[in-house]
């Protein structure tokens, strides 16, 4: 089940990538049987020990077949989808099991919920002081953009240089290198009210300027028309 969390104006994401929409066409056409867990790590890009992790947790369920293999039918298929979109949206598991238990087979019911969700996490990252982002292990950081666009500054793991560079780029936030540093960083945003509206108004200021939906298209389409002139 794929839940589309995108503006309604938005083109379709397959307008940029056949890759996608070849995927999506496949997993429609292997929704009218059982698929093992062989298959199923092809069709969702996941490793057997992924799966298994979510059948552990009670988010997705097999049955056997004769020869005693896991067959995965389609409800499963379809809650592995909405396990992998909500994912990507960063919601932890226990949220989106609540979720699919809360609304079972009625994807209206799951779009409400998975939007309510949302707005109550970016609320919370409005009201915050200041988000702590530690991961050293960032290959983007959605919650660092999050707290950004809302306007609350964020102090992040030097480890990562992500998160450095949101820093450096957007003047947002602070970066500490030790536990020192991250005391010292920590009181000074919290004792300065000025410096925490500036930092919030630069990350707004950031976000915007590089990372609404229409920018990000526009540099997409940027670089798949360098391909097709380099043809």
């Amino acid at each position: 089940m794929s839940v589309d969390l995108r503006p309604a104006e938005l083109p379709s994401a397959t307008r940029f990538t056949g890759v996608t929409a070849l995927s999506r066409a496949y997993r429609h056409d292997a929704a009218t049987w059982g698929v093992t867990i062989g298959e199923l790590c092809s069709l969702f890009g996941l490793t057997p020990r992924a799966i298994r992790f979510y059948e552990e947790r009670g988010l997705v369920t097999a049955s056997r077949d004769g020869r005693n293999r896991r067959i995965f039918d389609r409800r499963a298929r379809r809650r592995l989808q909405f396990i992998a979109d909500l994912r990507q949206a960063a919601l932890p598991l226990n949220d989106i099991r609540e979720l699919l238990d809360g609304a079972g087979d009625d994807e209206v019911r799951l779009r409400q919920g998975v939007l309510a969700r949302l707005a109550e996490r970016l609320q919370a990252l409005e009201a915050a002081t200041v988000v702590s982002c530690p991961s050293p292990y960032e290959s983007l950081s959605l919650l660092a953009l999050e707290a950004l666009s809302v306007g609350t500054p964020i102090l992040a793991n030097a480890r990562s240089a992500v998160l450095v560079e949101h820093c450096v780029q957007s003047n947002g936030g602070l970066y500490y290198a030790d536990r020192d540093e991250f005391i010292e960083c920590l009181k000074l945003l919290i004792a300065d009210s000025r410096m925490r509206a500036a930092l919030g108004r630069n990350g707004r200021d950031y976000v915007r300027r590089n990372y609404r939906w229409d920018v990000v298209l526009g540099k997409y389409e940027r670089i798949f028309a360098k391909v097709r002139n380099a043809r």
